[in-house]
């Protein structure tokens, strides 16, 4: 069979990354099913088309080790567009220009094929893939410190589908990250929570078909999500539990609006980030709102930075303290790109209440921040 390189080295690193977390052994190797190929951690499933291949390959069912094929394609990719492999006596030849390497499979009975889940799954179609995307870029920055929540049923994505919309939620104890997109009036038609694994193996995927126009497809059932999209399928287990109540967070009404510039605001919380050390987890920023200003003052071990940024507000002052890191985060994943170039800080003076950011214009997304304190 011959291979193309630099395909086959794009398709096997995604799938390298995916079984990176597979705790059996035999997940480590990828079936190859006459045109398509099937990768699976024991949680999160792909189903590809093995596009790299000679259209007249030999049909059947043959394990490859991922690692092992994604390191040769990058190896050679430079001086060797085709590569050349033939599989018997449960091992795989691959013929160089100046050499050969063989590596070891095992019978293709033994790996665990994915599964297409129950019939009865609620399908929707939420848009585009490109769409999709823009999305996720809304609260991924959340997800990926939802581990540090003791709640399991929070380490993943929260998505409700709808018939021709999603909504999509995460948490991580402190922040709340939400984005809508399309129609999402009504009741979801399906929902579920979708580990942070899957999500990030359904990103990195998407991302290689994002410019060919496709739509998105979600199906569910109460233990799987299925994403279809151009002719590939990612299927992934659902994380049992019930998903926080984070619409009480929303329920009461803000009492005051301060609108700013992105730019600003990024250019300040950088200059704040000077005092602090390499981890910035526990990276403190204290917002002082007053009339017309936002003044961000950064304490760290190397010393301190103050700063304040024009704001429209006419409110009544208050402090607030919060993760700078995280509030960066928020504004660059978030805002960074809105059309006006604006951000609205919702808040309530109250100490019970979050501090809310959202590009003006657009409060369907947003994200949520519970302050470490404040003081009026």
């Amino acid at each position: 069979m011959l291979i193309e390189t630099k395909s086959a080295a794009s398709v096997f690193s995604d799938l390298s990354s995916l079984i990176k977390t597979a705790g059996v052994p035999v997940m480590s190797y990828a079936m190859l099913r006459d045109d398509r190929i099937l990768a699976t951690n024991g949680v999160t499933d792909v189903d590809i088309p093995a596009g790299f291949l000679e259209k007249d390959h030999h049909k059947g069912q043959h394990l490859l080790p991922i690692v092992s094929i994604s390191r040769v394609c990058h190896a050679v990719e430079s001086a060797e567009s085709q590569i050349r492999f033939t599989m018997q006596n449960n091992e795989i030849a691959i013929a160089l220009a100046s050499g050969e390497i063989r590596l070891k499979t095992i019978s293709p009975e033994a790996f665990p094929l994915s599964s297409d889940g129950p019939q009865e799954a609620v399908a929707a179609t939420v848009g585009s893939v490109d769409k999709f995307i823009d999305s996720l870029n809304y609260v991924e920055h959340v997800i990926k410190s939802s581990h540090k929540d003791p709640r399991h049923y929070v380490n993943g994505l929260f998505v409700e589908t709808f018939v021709e919309g999603i909504r999509l939620t995460a948490m991580d104890g402190h922040r709340l990250a939400h984005c809508e997109s399309g129609n999402v009036i009504g009741k979801a038609v399906w929902n579920g929570i979708v580990p942070r694994n899957s999500i990030d193996a359904l990103k990195t995927r998407l991302k290689r078909v994002k410019d060919k126009g496709a739509l998105l497809s979600i199906s569910g059932t109460d233990v799987l999500a299925k994403f279809s999209y151009c002719d590939e399928t990612l299927s992934s287990r659902l994380i049992s539990g019930e998903y926080p109540a984070w619409r009480k967070l929303l329920n009461v009404q803000n009492d005051f609006v301060l609108t700013t510039s992105t730019q600003e605001m990024l250019q300040a919380l950088d200059l704040c980030m000077i005092a602090q050390p390499e981890t910035k987890n526990d990276w403190v920023v204290i917002m002082t709102l007053s009339k017309n200003r936002i003044h961000l003052s950064g304490v760290g071990e190397f010393g301190n930075v103050e700063y304040t940024v024009p704001a429209k507000y006419a409110g009544a002052k208050i402090i607030i303290s919060c993760n700078g890191q995280h509030l960066m985060d928020a504004i660059s994943s978030n805002l960074e790109n809105s059309e006006d170039g604006l951000i609205d800080i919702l808040h309530a003076g109250s100490k019970d209440r979050g501090v809310r950011l959202w590009a003006s214009g657009r409060p369907e997304n947003f994200c949520l921040f519970m302050p470490r304190g404040e003081n009026n």
